[in-house]
């Protein structure tokens, strides 16, 4: 039997959670301007300040920006995600939340 539930609120829920961390970590190092408010925007300033400056790795950065790309999959009704792929749209934006957890912490 396969698993039941809303794929696309998870999806969602999923790149919303990595899309705040990704903006607590900007504003933690003094990078996250106030009026910047698009995603896009967000993420582009996260891969400048945050990946490339090292502090979190390529691969881990990385995950945001898929959580992205599925989350507008699946929002804006240009694609499905089957239940195959629950691990795609959970663990990734798992792994990249307790990874800004960890570069705020060193920071401390």
């Amino acid at each position: 039997m396969a698993p039941t539930g809303d794929l696309e609120g998870a999806t969602n829920r999923a790149y919303y959670a990595s899309f705040h961390a990704a903006r607590a970590a900007l504003a933690h190092f003094g990078e996250l301007p106030e009026t910047v408010k698009s995603h896009s925007t967000v993420i582009g300033l996260f891969g400048k300040h945050i990946v490339q400056t090292g502090r979190m790795d390529t691969e881990n950065g990385r995950l945001l920006n898929r959580a992205h790309q599925l989350r507008n999959l699946t929002d804006y009704n240009v694609g499905t995600i089957d239940h195959d792929r629950i691990e795609v749209v959970v663990i990734g934006p798992e792994a990249f939340v307790s990874g800004i957890q960890l570069i705020l912490r060193k920071k401390r």
